[in-house]
């Protein structure tokens, strides 16, 4: 599995994102920071969102992506495109050769 870390140009150590590829299943994830908050204020929240009680703005936070960043960025997300543009031609292929078996 191959990790990339960005970190947002403000610097701060809340606003990092980690993306993790496996090149052997191409899974991608993506690990975003939570905010922190005490825990009277989770216990809050979760007993609103318990009781159906929704944001009308959501859950939002921003990050910022470095200039220098970007291409490693474009980079992992191309090796997952090609893994799967990849899978999906095989399993094309697959279906093809069964159907024309069949036939």
């Amino acid at each position: 599995m191959k990790t990339d870390l960005f970190e947002c140009n403000c610097h701060s150590p809340e606003h990092l994102l980690v993306f993790h590829f496996d090149p052997e299943d191409g899974d991608l994830y993506i690990d975003v920071h939570l905010d922190a908050k005490p825990w009277r204020r989770r216990f809050w929240i979760a007993l609103r969102y318990l009781f159906g009680h929704r944001s009308n703005y959501g859950c939002f936070n921003c990050w910022a992506l470095e200039s220098e960043d970007a291409d490693r960025m474009i980079s992992i997300l191309q090796q997952k495109k090609t893994f799967d543009e990849k899978k999906k031609l095989e399993s094309e292929q697959a279906f093809a050769k069964v159907w024309t078996s069949v036939r």
